[in-house]
């Protein structure tokens, strides 16, 4: 976005105004930002027009309404690791990393770049001291988003582990050529800062990037941006290892040649035998880089376990794994780093898996790190949502999906590399590409209007594998942006008036409503009209796959910007960045998890149209990725709550939510466990509150009980039923009997639910099911208990309720916090317990508990099925569902944040259902060690 010279004091003077209402970190969101950049609009006279304002508010919101995430790591147990870079920081020149900062301010928003500081800080420390004497190893992963900037996050921490000293750094950059040149190309520009011809020297080249900035800072590299430029036999043959001197960076593909060559040249240079007699290059530091570390690097072959858990030593692993292992046994002092978006592989490796010769295989047992993505992210997510609101309008809002139906004859889900493209019989498009193509041009329109246009703009078309099949499409995608561009250029006649308004009515129909439904300032169609043609006149259709000579070389068009219509399949699956992407039209069925996401190349970041985003998919497509979003969202939930409670990578397990039609992913150990469960019969206990929404939950929890009809009980004690075992007693709590399953499920709705709970099932989740069981006659009826306690004597605060029912000297109750302290989070390892489950249970509810307890305990085979609360739950009739509001304080002198109220904390008990789906979950080997321990 181009900001002309009469916005600037605009901008300046808007800028020093919302710095005074940001001071304290305060994020302001766009309507704000907007109505600040109205009101002083007048200040710069007459000259500025509706793009300009726009410009000026979009550079503002970089400033004030971005931010990115904590990240969040789980740390494994090393006896001879210590943290070492505080006592460090000081002593490093930073030369690497402080001219990267600089490359990358221009391009992020501060509090972004700061975050990435922080973050890479986090992950150098977790690597080893590269100074440390003796041999170690290290093994961490680092989880990122889709497209979300993990390029650059590993970029800089690259430069970090220059300036600490790390002398080979090797990032292993996809299985594709274009992948790992276009890896070599951000290296080149934010860590070399030059880029090398492919002339075999070893002579720096033109000064790119941060060379433009510091160019007296030097790495060397064996490897270059040319499609050619992997790291070949010859060069293998002929490179030195120069202990002491420049860093020596290596990108090359993930692929058993360019890896042989990579271990030859290591085996080269290992001067040093150890102990066992394994020959080592000694005192020089590596750091290995894996991108995209679930795809090729993980072992598949079946690794045998004896009785005691021991591996057995003389396994054989898949060559790519087989071949990385070696290189870092090559080296004395050795740490690898997997980054992906899709760990579903990754936390699936044995955390034991070892061999002999090959030492330890790549589960990350030092350290995870989950990286938070921005607040500006255009995330899975934020595309497809969940379950609970995925329909194809959001609600009320409009969508930016758009359902493809037309083309199941043109090009099948299922089909072979002799497939002819034919819609109806006929060489041409289905409607909905012509559809999706018209709404790349507008799109990229609506943005020269706004300022972009020297921005790239691109659209995906991704149908097929094939590339028989994509040469075809290719062919055709051309002749119809050939007729769109004939038929504007005779606008005068009968077939130019059609196009014309075509494009009128899709930006009427399509654009305007949903531009604004999400926060877009939509240009009037005068303003987008003018820029068509432009777009038109430019735009490349090009085909990028193995076999084609076309290449996406944005560097190339930098000053005006590539505008492209990119079609192609497996080359643009992963890890390949489509710049300025708007427009996608996906029929490519893929039935693994990881795969579909990767394939999602319409994620990433969209600065200033988001809103002018559109994606073509069928519905079906649209509902597996729903179910991914979940699962992934699940996984990384689960992965927060081990963070808070200080769990390491070894100390937890993990599962996968599975689907009936797709696959977790390809890269799985054979015979993984499998478990299948349900919210049937289970109890939903969320033990992470929100300290920042006290009052909110609050307020929600006294218009949820003020709504209630039902006459409660109070200083509710348990019913006599003559059993040997008394359920026990609640004096002071308040109980109300049938409630309706709306209410609740509106409460549900209202209540601030913490983005980590300690829970393994999300909100989303109960909340669908309740949904559900109440359209199916269940859940209709139930029982809702305030649960706190009357003791004169006790220290807990009395809380005035201000509801007749709850009796004066009401108290809460007191939950000490566990783990991880966090300012904004008040962590609890349980908040009831089963026999609270039992306070609404009848007489002969209660006796049916007593009874089966006494009749299972007998039984080893069913040791694991009679524990009181699941008896419990499954005593209640379906209809009949517990809902506890625990108010709880953590401080036994105060409540939280000095407010007067407590902390409401939800606990569900949900009955027995026969008719309710299950859910069933793929297995890490520990999490079924656990299970089988009992100790989850």
């Amino acid at each position: 976005m181009r900001l002309s010279p009469e916005a600037f004091p605009l901008l300046n003077v808007v800028r020093i105004f919302l710095s005074g209402e940001a001071r304290d970190g305060t994020l302001l969101d766009r309507q704000h930002i907007t109505q600040t950049v109205e009101r002083f609009a007048p200040i710069a006279g007459p000259g500025l027009d509706a793009r300009d304002l726009d410009v000026v508010i979009s550079e503002l919101e970089k400033s004030f309404n971005v931010w990115s995430g904590r990240a969040g790591a789980l740390l494994g147990n090393d006896p001879g690791y210590q943290a070492w870079l505080p006592g460090r920081k000081s002593d490093v020149d930073w030369r690497f990393w402080n001219r990267y900062r600089l490359f990358i301010a221009g391009k992020f928003p501060p509090r972004v770049v700061e975050e990435m500081d922080s973050v890479t800080d986090e992950v150098l420390g977790y690597l080893e001291n590269p100074d440390r004497v003796g041999a170690w190893r290290r093994h961490g992963l680092v989880v990122g988003h889709v497209q979300s900037g993990k390029t650059a996050n590993y970029t800089g921490l690259i430069c970090k582990a220059a300036d600490a000293g790390y002398k080979v750094i090797v990032v292993l950059a996809g299985i594709h050529n274009s992948l790992r040149s276009q890896t070599q190309i951000r290296l080149d520009e934010g860590f070399l800062g030059y880029a090398r011809p492919f002339d075999g020297s070893t002579a720096h080249g033109t000064p790119v990037g941060v060379g433009l900035i510091d160019p007296s800072v030097i790495a060397d590299t064996v490897t270059t941006r040319d499609d050619r430029g992997d790291f070949s036999a010859p060069k293998a043959q002929g490179f030195q290892i120069h202990a002491g001197g420049n860093v020596l960076l290596f990108v090359v593909k993930k692929n058993a040649s360019v890896l042989k060559n990579l271990l030859t040249w290591a085996e080269l240079n290992a001067k040093t035998t150890t102990a066992s007699g394994r020959r080592v290059v000694s005192d020089v530091p590596l750091l290995v880089i894996d991108d995209e570390a679930d795809q090729a690097s993980i072992d598949t072959n079946h690794q045998v376990f004896d009785e005691h858990g021991c591996p057995d030593p003389d396994h054989d692993p898949k060559p790519i794994n087989k071949l990385i292992r070696s290189v870092l046994q090559r080296f004395e002092k050795a740490a690898y780093i997997g980054y992906t978006a899709t760990p579903f592989a990754n936390v699936f490796i044995h955390h034991r898996g070892e061999t002999d010769k090959l030492g330890p295989d790549l589960f990350p047992k030092h350290f995870i790190v989950n990286l938070a993505a921005s607040t500006d992210y255009f995330g899975p997510a934020k595309v497809f949502g969940f379950a609970e609101s995925m329909l194809p309008t959001h609600g009320t809002v409009p969508s930016r999906l758009r359902f493809i139906s037309d083309a199941e004859e043109w090009s099948p889900p299922s089909h072979k590399s002799s497939l002819v493209p034919r819609y109806r019989g006929k060489d041409g498009l289905p409607p909905s590409l012509q559809k999706a193509i018209r709404s790349f041009i507008l799109s990229s329109a609506a943005r020269r209007a706004r300022g972009q246009e020297r921005t790239h703009k691109s659209m995906l078309v991704h149908v097929t594998r094939f590339t028989d099949v994509q040469r075809i499409v290719h062919r055709q995608v051309h002749r119809f942006v050939e007729e769109l561009r004939n038929r504007w250029r005779s606008r005068s006649t009968t077939a130019g008036e059609t196009v014309l308004e075509d494009f009128r009515t899709m930006w009427q129909h399509d654009f305007v409503a949903t531009s604004r439904a999400h926060g877009g300032n939509v240009p009037s169609w005068d303003l987008v009209e003018p820029h068509i043609w432009p777009i038109l006149e430019v735009v490349k259709v090009n085909l990028i796959n193995a076999k084609a000579s076309d290449a996406l070389i944005y560097q190339e068009h930098s000053r005006d910007g590539l505008h492209v219509i990119a079609i192609g399949g497996d080359k643009l699956s992963r890890g390949l960045t489509l710049e300025g992407l708007s427009v996608s039209f996906f029929l490519r069925a893929s039935r693994m998890y990881d795969t579909l996401m990767q394939m999602g190349r319409w994620f990433g970041y969209r600065p200033g149209y988001e809103d002018l985003c559109r994606l073509y998919l069928s519905e079906e497509l649209s509902n597996w990725y729903t179910h991914i979003v979940e699962a992934s969202e699940e996984l990384r939930a689960e992965f927060d709550r081990m963070v808070l409670e200080n769990g390491t990578p070894e100390d937890y397990g993990f599962r996968v939510r599975t689907h009936p039609v797709l696959a977790i992913t390809g890269k799985l150990r054979p015979g993984l466990r499998e478990i299948t469960t349900s919210l049937s019969a289970t109890p939903f206990e969320p033990t992470i509150l929100r300290e920042d929404r006290v009052l909110e939950n609050w307020d929600s929890t006294l218009a949820f009980l003020g709504s209630i009809s039902a006459a409660p009980t109070v200083g509710f004690q348990a019913d006599d039923s003559g059993a040997e075992e008394r359920r026990g007693s609640w004096p002071g709590s308040v109980l109300w009997r049938d409630v309706p399953g709306s209410r609740v499920l509106e409460f549900l709705r209202r209540y601030s639910f913490a983005d980590q709970d300690l829970t393994r099932t999300p909100s989303s989740v109960v909340r669908d099911y309740i949904t559900q069981r109440i359209g199916e006659g269940e859940l209709t009826a139930w029982t809702v208990v305030l649960l706190g306690k009357l003791d004169p004597d006790d220290k807990n605060p009395s809380v005035p309720y201000g509801i007749d029912a709850v009796p004066d000297g009401f108290q809460t109750l007191f939950r000490k916090y566990h783990g991880t302290m966090r300012a904004d989070r008040y962590v609890v390892k349980r908040t009831g317990s089963p026999k609270d489950e039992a306070i609404d249970l009848t007489p002969t509810e209660w006796k049916q508990v007593v009874e089966q307890r006494s009749r299972l305990s007998k039984s080893v085979d069913d040791a694991k099925e009679y524990r009181l609360g699941r008896l419990i739950r499954q005593a209640r009739p379906a209809s009949r569902a517990l809902l506890i509001l625990y108010a709880l304080t953590p401080s036994e002198k105060k409540l939280p944040n000095g407010v007067a109220v407590p902390m409401i904390a939800p606990y569900i008990s949900f009955p027995y259902s026969k008719a309710a789906s299950p859910i069933t979950y793929k297995l890490t080997a520990l999490y079924w060690e656990q299970e089988l321990s009992g100790s989850e």
